[in-house]
This record gives C-alpha cells, sequence and structure tokens, in this order.
C-alpha cells in the first residue's frame, strides 16, 4: 500500500503537530486522568507501558485528520474490560499489536493510522503505546472527548457509523472478530465475551477512510490533554489562586471544597451506583450532591445543576490535588471539586447516548442539563 500520510511537520510543543515522546507521557497521564471523571481506570500501568513502547520503539508521529489521504484507512484502539483485571494482568504490549493485525486481515488493507478510542483513562495511553509498537501515526482525537463505559457511547456512533468490523485480542493470544448489526449489541456482545478473554483485551474497532472520521470525531484531543495535564501539573504544586486560575482557563466552573458527609453505594441495572453529599466549606448551609457510576455524572449545588455528563466532572484531594474515585470516597473526607466542559460534539439531541439516563438515572428530573461553558 502506497503511504497516504504527509510528511509531518517538526516537532513543536503542545497545541501543535508534534511527535510524541517519552518526556510527554507524564503530561498525557495527568491530562487522561482529569478527562475520566473518575473513570477510565487508574493510568499508572498504562503509563508504564507507553514510556517503554516509545523508548523501545521511538517517538509517535501526531496527525490531523487533514494530513491523511481522505481514503486511509484508520480505526480507534484502546482496551475494555475490568480495570481489576488490568491491574492484576497488565497488558505487555504484543495485544494492541494482535488486534491491529487482526483488524488488518479482516479488512484486507493494513490502518493508516490509529486513534484513540477514548482520551479519558487509560485508552490515551494505551493508544500511543499501540502506535509505537505498530509504526503508525497517532490521530489528534478521539472518540468521546472524555471517558465513558460503553463501547457505543462514541461520536462515531451519535454519527450513525458502524463499529464493525470490530477485532479483540487478549493476553493469551486469543483473537476475535465481531460483525454485528448495530454499536448497541457490539457492547452487549464484547460484555458477554470478556470473562473468556481474562476480564480485559485490547480492541480495534470503528474501521473507516479517513473521511468518515472527519466532523464525526473529537478533533485536537491528545494535543488538549497534553496541555492540560501539564497545567494540572504546574497547579498541583502551586498556591490556591494558581489552582483557581487553572480552572478559570480551561472554562471549567469554579473550584469548590468541602467536607464528605455521606456515601451511599449500591447495584443498578447498570452496574454500581455512588451517592456523596458534600457540605460546602464556603457555605456550611450549602449542600452539594455528586451522583457517580464508574465516572462522576451529576452535581447539584443545593438541588440546582452544578454539571451534568458529558460534562467532566473532577474531585481531588484539596491538599495534594490528588484524584479521587468515585469508588474512593469516604464519609469526612475533604474533597475539591470543578468541572470541565463536555466536547462540542455531545452538544445536540445525540448527547441522549451520553446523559443521566444511559447510566441508569431515569428517576431524575429529565430537564436537568448543565449550564453552557466555553464556546
Amino acid at each position: 500500500m502506497t503511504d497516504t500520510l504527509t510528511r509531518p511537520p517538526a516537532p513543536r510543543r503542545h497545541g501543535h503537530l508534534r511527535h510524541v515522546t517519552p518526556d510527554d507521557v507524564g503530561d498525557l497521564a495527568a491530562g487522561a486522568a482529569l478527562l475520566g471523571s473518575g473513570g477510565g481506570g487508574d493510568t499508572h500501568t498504562a503509563t508504564l507501558l507507553a514510556r517503554h513502547q516509545l523508548a523501545e520503539y521511538g517517538p509517535v508521529p501526531l496527525v490531523r485528520l487533514p494530513d491523511l489521504d481522505p481514503d486511509a484507512p484508520v480505526a480507534c484502539v484502546g482496551a475494555v474490560g475490568s480495570t481489576t483485571a488490568l491491574a492484576e494482568r497488565p497488558p505487555g504490549g504484543t495485544e494492541f499489536t494482535a488486534v491491529v493485525d487482526t483488524l488488518n486481515d479482516r479488512l484486507g488493507t493494513p490502518l493508516a493510522a490509529l486513534q484513540p478510542l477514548e482520551i479519558g483513562g487509560v485508552n490515551a495511553l494505551f493508544a500511543l503505546a499501540a502506535a509505537a509498537r505498530t509504526g503508525l501515526p497517532l490521530i489528534d482525537a478521539d472518540a468521546m472527548g472524555r471517558a465513558f463505559p460503553r463501547l457505543d457511547q462514541t461520536t462515531l456512533s451519535a454519527a450513525g457509523h458502524p463499529a464493525s468490523p470490530t477485532a479483540l485480542a487478549d493476553a493469551r493470544g486469543t483473537t476475535l472478530t465481531v460483525d454485528v448489526p448495530d454499536n448497541g449489541t457490539l457492547e452487549v456482545l464484547v460484555r458477554e465475551a470478556l470473562p473468556a478473554l481474562g476480564g480485559w483485551c485490547a480492541i480495534a474497532t470503528h474501521p473507516a477512510a479517513a473521511r468518515t472520521y472527519r466532523g464525526a470525531v473529537v478533533d485536537h484531543s491528545v494535543t488538549r490533554a497534553l496541555a492540560l495535564g501539564a497545567a494540572y501539573l504546574h497547579a498541583a504544586d502551586a498556591p490556591p489562586a494558581t489552582r483557581a486560575a487553572f480552572v478559570a482557563r480551561w472554562q471549567g466552573t469554579p473550584l469548590r471544597s468541602g467536607t464528605v458527609c455521606e456515601v451511599r453505594r449500591r447495584e443498578t441495572r447498570t452496574g454500581a451506583h455512588t451517592t456523596i453529599t458534600v457540605q460546602d466549606r464556603a457555605d456550611p448551609a450549602r449542600t452539594l450532591r455528586l451522583e457517580a457510576g464508574d465516572e462522576y455524572v451529576l452535581v447539584l449545588d443545593d438541588g440546582v445543576p452544578l454539571a451534568v455528563t458529558p460534562e467532566v466532572i473532577c474531585v481531588l484531594d484539596p491538599l495534594t490535588w490528588r484524584l479521587v474515585p468515585p469508588d474512593a470516597v469516604t464519609g469526612h473526607q475533604r474533597v475539591a471539586l470543578f468541572t470541565l466542559p463536555a466536547a462540542p460534539a455531545w452538544r445536540s439531541p445525540s448527547s441522549s447516548l451520553v446523559g443521566l439516563a444511559s447510566y441508569g438515572l431515569r428517576d431524575l428530573p429529565q430537564d436537568i442539563h448543565a449550564p453552557h461553558h466555553g464556546p
């Protein structure tokens, strides 16, 4: 196959096209963790893998979709399954080579570039590791703009583009290709197959020509995560005023803090769900209520919506500024929180795919909408 890529520009700093090197992995991990909205998995293992793959195979070119031939075949890559299983059996990297090779064989032509399935959590780093190992460029975009728990919760799905054929590969060398009539069925079948695949597997999905991805994905999400992560790491070591300025710079809601009064956890048809009540530090008469599945999905301030999925909700320790996922919140714990705006692709009727109902929260008022932030 002829090379469908234009010559990449010279490496530049965050916000421009460049090569991603091992020195960038820490920034990407920090940005991806924030964009996980409390979910997306612990990025520690994925960070180690990405650094190792880049050190062994070299920097990865970061390209935009317009840099690709419109007919160039591309696909989303990442991992799917239990974060506990990932921690117990971390990937070695061969899974991502296998899943790309499997999809290449199914398509009958090699992929020209890879894109992160989601920029939130571990999959931003797994996509980078996959690109390094396969020698393919990484597209500066993703299909979610944050982390979501389901495979059909993508902007490509919202735009009506099929995920099939999809390839799966586990750590033992098992590979599968799945063809389904709709993306919701893919989610169901993959979840059913995961126990036999060791609880998690690598995935390559949504194969299509580069022109199909244009306008249907979240552009510039990799460079955004890099810049966001660098700014967050700087703010974490800075005075409170700098932290507040960081939130304002990224067009988030103002930083809030308080003490956890109550944590209620329960099982629902969509999985574990957590309700957290926080007494506001600045005004103890006010109460913040957080709802979370795998990710934080709703913040109410005395019953008034402060943030609603698909906005990104970040909960941190106010002293260390380390992120606190929903399953780690405890009573009497001090927390700080702020939100980041949703990707523009979700500001449409398609947002019902990732709204409160998708987390089993149909008992809440359906006219709840987050305030608009950013352009």
